[in-house]
């Protein structure tokens, strides 16, 4: 487990494949909604202050979660007092952003997924659905730029058109 203390109110956390497994975690299936991810996230926060890194509780925490090689980067956030505490876990969507419907389908044949059109900007997304693996992504990412967002999915759906492949 690497700890990177960034401020002090933000703690970024690397986990290994066999750390994840002595958690009880992946990061496909890590959702708050989830018990075992509660349950899990709750002893990571144990070892942080036993290991002396402050991970204040008393306001609202946020979990940020991205996808590495081998295994999963964690950024614990401390956000100001209002109200009562709430938790919040996120996490990032990598999106292909494509010039072109072809480049967009290209794409999806390394990373299956459902496609995207901005019919104003001309653009079109690809949008993974499942697991995937480091290496698809980068074979995909030829075909366009790729991006880790935490929002990607709900802004997608929200204001793009679904492409029929």
């Amino acid at each position: 487990m690497k700890i990177n203390p960034v401020n002090d109110y933000r703690v970024e956390v690397e986990l290994c494949a066999e750390e994840l497994a002595r958690l009880g975690l992946t990061f496909e299936a890590m959702d708050w909604a989830d018990v075992d991810t509660r349950r899990a996230l709750w002893s990571l926060v144990g070892m942080l202050k036993e290991q002396g890194v402050n991970v204040s509780l008393s306001g609202r925490l946020l979990i940020e979660a991205g996808k590495l090689p081998d295994g999963v980067r964690l950024c614990f956030t401390s956000l100001p007092e209002t109200g009562k505490p709430r938790l919040r876990l996120k996490k990032e969507t990598p999106v292909l952003r494509c010039e072109s419907r072809l480049a967009a389908k290209s794409a999806a044949r390394w990373l299956p997924g459902d496609i995207y059109a901005d019919r104003k900007r001309g653009t079109y997304y690809l949008l993974p659905e499942g697991t995937y693996a480091e290496a698809a992504l980068a074979r995909a990412a030829e075909f366009g730029t790729l991006r880790r967002l935490p929002w990607a999915r709900a802004v997608l759906e929200e204001y793009c058109e679904v492409q029929d492949l």
